[in-house]
């Protein structure tokens, strides 16, 4: 899904980012979570 570059040149600005993102990232993430279990409640008492 996601490909990285690991070239030396790119690698600080790389980690940067991801100090930068890493919580919007994980906020996003637990969003889809959130989302998918949501959808997966609304399958389980559809069926029953």
């Amino acid at each position: 899904m996601f490909t990285w570059s690991l070239s030396p040149d790119t690698d600080a600005r790389f980690f940067d980012a991801t100090e930068n993102y890493a919580l919007t990232f994980q906020m996003y993430v637990l969003i889809l979570k959130l989302n998918w279990l949501k959808w997966l409640a609304n399958q389980i008492t559809s069926i029953c």
